[in-house]
Parts: structure tokens; C-alpha cells; sequence
């Protein structure tokens, strides 16, 4: 036997000195089994001893015959993994390695892995079955968003443990989603002017909500999308933008209503000197500058909604589903060249960008043609 218990091939000793509140420093130590680029931490040496040489040997073979627990193949090290390792396949325009996922996708996973991670995170994901994943959504059946998000990102760690050959099966393939509800829906004129006329009685914060309205309904687009709005975006009387969360590139011509709001909110902008340099040039700017956060506008969409009585099933996202069916009333399907949706999917083979955005300008003038008229946003000095 070894001198040492730490003299054991891989065994690492590491220490650590942590301040104290009276100004002193405590040092701690800590045991590690490192190999290629892996580290499992192990008991410490001067406890007991046997204790130590089954776990060190659990790490050397990968097998743990007193915890059943796999090192190499728990969720922990999968995570690791997967982030590390997982590519975009070449040409794919659904399936996407971790680096090439857009920020709010990568958000909405990590709340996810931290979820495992913290619960199952030693677990051997190899002996993971269906119902395992079912029992982890009923848990969290009161946040359903949540829960569908969990299954996905299963089937996601799966797939990719597949792909390295550490599974034969997805455990997750097939499960159902929970139903999150009746979904968004457009907002009728008359709970639009409602909403409208209540806005106006909240001053500056009703001033920047009417901005956010004009943005959402005559872009049609989606929240992430409307907060990345910059003033560099406008080229040719419209916006160009490439959306969040598909990547597809969007013209939207300006309508009448939205360019004045425009207009209005950059003479506010440039008198009070808020108007930043590129690339940080949002046009919905935060409370201390710079970009306004989701959260920020939310809170203030619900006072004004609250306070003007209207059901809560009209939410933000439902001004996209409002100006695309306004699009599709003037134009029919051609209104998907301004929402960016690429359905049917023979729109995109024969239409291209050129064309995309021809029937863009024409949805957006036709729009402009129909209706009887908008109350334009009115200018303020004020911070």
C-alpha cells in the first residue's frame, strides 16, 4: 500500500482559505480525483480510510458498487458535456449545438439544467425511463411553461447522449406537453382604445406602454424582437431585423401610425440627449438608459391593463397575434413577409427575400388604406 492515501495516481490535494468575520483566514482542504480534464471530488484522506479507497476506486473504474452512482455518466457530467461538445449539425435549421442558441433559448435551459442538476445531478442518466420525466413535470404542474421546458431539455440530453453512445433511447420522446391554455389572442379595437385611453392617464409610463403598443401591433413581432428595435435598424422606410429566437431577416416597412410614433419618440430622445451610439442605440430605452428590460415592460403593461379592467388573457404577446391579423384581413398569407412566419412552407421556396419584402411594403400600405384613422403618440419632455 501506498505511503499516502494521497499519493494514489490522480488523487489531487487541494486547499482553500476562506475570511473569517473577525478577520482571520480558515483553511480548508479538499480532495480531488482528476483525470482528462474530469474531477470527482472524494472523502477526505484522514477520515476513513476505506471509505476513501471505494470511492477512489469508483472513480478510477466507474463503478460504484456501494452508491450506484456512475461518475463519467451522471447528469452532471452530461450537462458538461453537452455544452461543451454539442454542434449544429451542417444545414440544420431546427436542431442547434448549445453555443448556437439564441440567449432567451439558452436562459430557459439553464433553468432547467440547474433544476436537474440540483435534484438528479449524481444520477446514472442511463437508467433514466419515461416515467422518471413524467414524475419530474407533475411535480412542477403549477408552473406548466416550466414543466413542458423540462421535458425538452431531457429529450435534448438525451439526444446527445445517443449521439456519444451512452444510451440506445430518448426517455423522453413521446411524453405530451402540458396544455398551457387557450394561448394568445388579438386584442378587439374597442379593448385596444380602452387600453389606449387608460394609458394616457398614467403620464410617463403610460407614454412609453402607447410606444411599446405602436411597436408591437404595426411590427408584429415579438417581445424579444421590439426591445432589440435600434435606430440603426431604419434603412428604406422600414425596419431590418433578424428575429431572436428563428434567425430569419425581416423587412417591415413603416406604417403611418409607427413612423410618427417614430418620430415623436426620437425628437423626445434627441431633446433630452438619451440617444446613444450604436450598437447600443434601442429605441426602447431602460429607465436609467440603455435597453429596457422584458420584466420592466411587462410591470408596466399589467398596471395600465389592471387599471383599465381588462381580462388578463390580453397579454403583450397578443399585440403580434393583433397585427398579424391585421395583415392577414388586407393581405392573406403575404402578411407572413412582415411577421417573418414561413408557412406554407412552399412561401419561402418561391418568394425569396426580394419578394418577401414586395409584399411587405404592399401589406403594410394596404394596411395603412383600411383604416379610418390612429391617435398619434403624443411628445413629452420628460425623462
Amino acid at each position: 500500500m501506498v505511503r499516502k492515501l494521497t499519493d494514489l495516481p490522480y488523487v489531487v490535494d487541494r486547499t482553500a482559505k476562506k475570511k473569517l468575520r473577525n478577520g482571520g483566514l480558515k483553511e480548508y482542504r479538499y480532495v480531488y480525483f482528476e483525470r482528462n480534464g474530469s474531477r470527482i471530488k472524494l472523502p477526505f484522506p484522514e477520515g476513513n480510510e476505506d471509505e476513501f479507497l471505494r470511492a477512489y476506486q469508483a472513480a478510477k473504474t466507474g463503478v460504484d458498487v456501494g452508491k450506484k452512482i456512475i461518475p463519467k455518466y451522471t447528469y452532471t457530467e452530461l450537462i458538461k458535456h453537452y455544452k461543451k461538445f454539442s454542434v449544429t449539425p451542417e444545414g440544420s435549421k431546427r436542431k442547434k449545438g448549445w453555443t448556437d442558441l439564441k440567449p432567451r433559448t439558452r436562459k430557459d435551459y439553464e433553468a432547467c439544467f440547474d433544476y436537474i442538476d440540483r435534484n438528479i445531478g449524481d444520477s446514472d442518466f442511463r437508467r433514466t425511463i419515461r416515467t422518471d420525466i413524467k414524475g419530474a413535470m407533475k411535480a412542477n404542474i403549477h408552473r406548466k411553461k416550466f414543466a413542458n421546458n423540462l421535458k425538452q431539455v431531457w429529450s435534448i440530453l438525451h439526444e446527445h447522449a445517443i449521439d456519444e453512445g451512452w444510451r440506445e433511447t430518448n426517455a423522453a420522446a413521446g411524453i405530451m406537453k402540458f396544455k398551457t391554455g387557450d394561448g394568445h389572442v388579438p386584442w378587439p379595437a374597442d379593448i385596444q382604445l380602452k387600453f389606449w385611453n387608460k394609458a394616457g392617464e398614467f403620464g410617463e409610463l403610460g407614454y412609453h406602454v402607447r410606444l411599446a403598443m405602436i411597436l408591437y401591433i404595426d411590427s408584429a413581432q415579438r417581445g424579444g424582437d421590439i426591445l432589440d428595435f435600434k435606430w440603426s435598424d431604419i434603412k428604406d422606410d422600414g425596419i431590418s431585423i433578424e428575429q431572436n429566437k428563428t434567425g430569419t431577416s425581416v423587412f417591415i416597412p413603416l406604417t403611418d401610425w409607427l413612423r410618427d410614433a417614430l418620430d415623436v419618440e426620437r425628437k423626445r430622445q434627441l431633446s433630452l440627449k438619451l440617444i446613444p451610439l450604436p450598437p447600443n442605440d434601442y429605441i426602447l430605452q431602460g429607465p436609467r438608459g440603455g435597453k429596457l428590460s422584458y420584466n420592466t415592460l411587462n410591470a408596466r403593461f399589467v398596471k395600465v391593463r389592471k387599471s383599465a379592467g381588462i381580462d388578463p388573457k390580453y397579454k403583450l404577446h397578443g399585440y403580434r397575434y393583433t397585427g398579424a391579423s391585421e395583415l392577414g384581413a388586407a393581405v392573406g398569407r403575404s402578411g407572413a413577409s412582415v411577421t417573418g412566419h414561413l408557412t406554407p412552407e412552399m412561401f419561402d421556396k418561391y418568394a425569396g427575400d426580394g419578394m418577401r419584402r414586395a409584399q411587405a411594403i404592399k401589406a403594410q400600405s394596404v394596411r395603412n388604406e383600411n383604416r379610418t384613422g390612429r391617435e398619434p403618440l403624443k411628445p413629452t419632455l420628460k425623462p
